[in-house]
């Protein structure tokens, strides 16, 4: 699958990273505790539900989770624009997703990922929000560089 899907995953990967580095930092200057205390419940929630499953539909789970936590920031914009082309490109990686979260080690990085974005955005800290955001969107991508190997083997 990423063999022949690896290069446009790529493009929408660059064109993901410009898209929600422009939302953390509109997020950024509307952000306030109960938004704040909105993405920590997603975080915590999702850990939950998805401890309760396993193989396949624990992927899945964790895409749906994924999805909903930059959907989330993203709508934290007001901006209809930019949030209709951030689920345009969350649509186009849904596989993707899926494929990645097949290994346990990637949903741990996300979720330690999706963490560390909160904690800028408490802090109230954009240069570091954006920092990390593109740490975990880097990371996304190496986790999919992995598994096309580990498919190869």
């Amino acid at each position: 699958w990423f063999r022949s899907n690896g290069q446009h995953i790529a493009g929408y990967m660059q064109v993901r990273c410009a898209i929600e580095s422009m939302a953390v930092k509109v997020a950024m200057q509307k952000m306030n505790e109960q938004k704040i205390n909105q993405l920590k419940e997603l975080c915590q929630k999702a850990m939950q539900d998805i401890d309760t499953e396993i193989g396949k539909r624990r992927a899945m789970r964790m895409t749906l989770y994924d999805e909903e936590f930059h959907h989330m920031i993203t709508e934290m914009t007001g901006n209809d624009l930019l949030i209709k082309i951030e689920r345009n490109i969350a649509e186009c990686l849904t596989d993707y997703r899926n494929q990645v979260f097949m290994l346990e080690e990637n949903i741990e990085r996300a979720h330690t990922s999706h963490r560390k974005i909160i904690e800028a955005f408490e802090n109230g800290n954009e240069e570091l929000a954006l920092e990390r955001v593109s740490n975990h969107l880097d990371s996304s991508l190496k986790d999919m560089e992995y598994v096309e190997k580990e498919n190869r083997k």
